[in-house]
């Protein structure tokens, strides 16, 4: 019955502190985008993606770096 309990607490703190996580709707007007990623600067070969909203809560622009696939 114990571990049950406790079970239980950890779903109920784990669903809590998730949606504790979550951007405000006013959150990207107090973000300082300064490191002002473009698509030019980005995309310097065929393995890299410009996000324009890619950043922590969809604020800001990122370069992502797409991984190839794996040979076995």
């Amino acid at each position: 019955m114990h571990s049950k309990l406790l079970i239980c607490f950890i779903v109920v703190l784990s669903v809590t502190i998730a949606s504790a996580i979550v951007c405000a709707p006013d959150y990207c007007t107090h973000v300082d985008c300064a490191n002002s990623i473009t698509r030019e600067t980005c995309e310097t070969n065929d393995r890299s993606l410009f996000k324009p909203k890619g950043g922590f809560c969809g604020c800001c622009p990122s370069c992502v770096t797409l991984l190839g696939k794996l040979k076995y």
